[in-house]
């Protein structure tokens, strides 16, 4: 059994939100978000605001990950001629995007069960932050996902900001770390 949501699955989900207008809302909010974070590249830059730089093209779509260099060839994209400066087009970079959203959503729900229970803001701060930090990372944060699961708002917050992450994304964190404040009673 596979660990992150099918490609059907996901397809089902999004067809659902295709009859909601609320969820079609939240749906471009998320991507509006994520690709604010992230940025839209439609060649290959060097991220270097991590440990060490890292290959990265469309919305924050990591090229040294050996998984996702196989997502391009499925997808007829050949990984070297990206190296090599190749431009790719709006519909390519939403495709990739999609697939990291599927992994990012995936490994959100396991890091915080009942996920769509929580409020939106909440919903999109986790994801945001499973995108941006991958499954092993979004799970160093503990205390946050234990106030969360308490509903305990103000100090889940408090607690994203009280990390390393927080330091380098900055505005993302604080933006992030502020959707789930205001949640706080």
């Amino acid at each position: 059994m596979s660990s992150t949501v099918t490609t059907q699955e996901f397809a089902k989900d999004r067809a659902k939100s295709k009859r909601s207008p609320e969820m079609i809302s939240y749906s471009n909010d998320l991507y509006s978000q994520i690709k604010g974070h992230e940025g839209y590249f439609n060649k290959m830059y060097i991220d270097e605001s991590g440990k060490k730089p890292v290959r990265t093209i469309g919305i924050g779509f990591n090229l040294e990950e050996e998984n996702n260099r196989d997502f391009l060839r499925s997808i007829d994209i050949d990984p070297e001629e990206v190296f090599a400066g190749k431009e790719l087009s709006d519909k390519e970079i939403r495709q990739m995007y999609n697939h990291s959203l599927r992994i990012a959503y995936t490994d959100a729900k396991k890091f915080l069960p009942g996920l769509t229970s929580y409020p939106r803001d909440v919903q999109k701060a986790i994801i945001d932050m499973s995108f941006n930090l991958g499954r092993n990372k979004l799970f160093k944060f503990k205390k946050t996902r234990e106030a969360l699961e308490k509903k305990d708002y103000n100090e889940a917050s408090k607690e994203m900001m009280d990390s390393l992450w927080a330091t380098q994304v900055k505005g993302r964190a604080k933006k992030l770390s502020n959707m789930v404040k205001k949640h706080a009673k």
